[in-house]
């Protein structure tokens, strides 16, 4: 019997050995975030404390990748890249979108960033969220296929 786990690991497993083993994801990921996410996002230039991290996920037919940044106060905004592959020739659309849970347990969905170009493209779009009044808890990132409005398939991930 074919062993999927063995081959793939285990997605609910969040350890070195499962990301070390999926050499696909790390070259998706190198291949949706262009170099310059390194000048745009990672650099820290002058700023004393900063956090940041990282969240993807794969659904049928899509990849998607978020990186964010953010430097200081409660209300500050935070820097995101979004990146996202089309996996598929099938027709569908992708899209990603950044979701925030703040301080009171609250759940804001972004907009949308949808990439129409087919299969075996992608694209990274800059943006900011600005932080609610009582803050950002945590960020997740939202990976999705789409027939016109209609979300057929999604993923979401934790950044961090």
């Amino acid at each position: 019997m074919y062993n999927t786990s063995a081959k793939y690991g285990n997605p609910n497993q969040n350890s070195d050995q499962y990301r070390e083993r999926d050499p696909m994801k790390k070259r998706l990921a190198m291949t949706v975030l262009p170099p310059v996410l390194l000048a745009g996002l990672i650099v820290n230039t002058g700023t004393a404390h900063a956090d940041s991290g990282l969240g993807d996920c794969f659904t049928t037919g899509a990849y998607g990748i978020m990186y964010y940044k953010y430097y200081g106060g409660k209300t500050d905004p935070v820097d995101i890249a979004l990146g996202i592959k089309d996996l598929l020739a099938d027709g569908h659309h992708v899209a990603i979108r950044a979701i925030t849970i703040d301080t009171g347990n609250r759940t804001k969905y972004w907009p949308w960033y949808r990439w129409y170009e087919g299969s075996g493209t992608g694209h990274t779009w800059y943006t900011t969220v600005r932080r609610q009044e009582s803050g950002i808890q945590r960020l997740k990132v939202q990976v999705a296929r789409f027939e016109k409005s209609k979300l057929l398939n999604s993923c979401t991930a934790w950044a961090g």
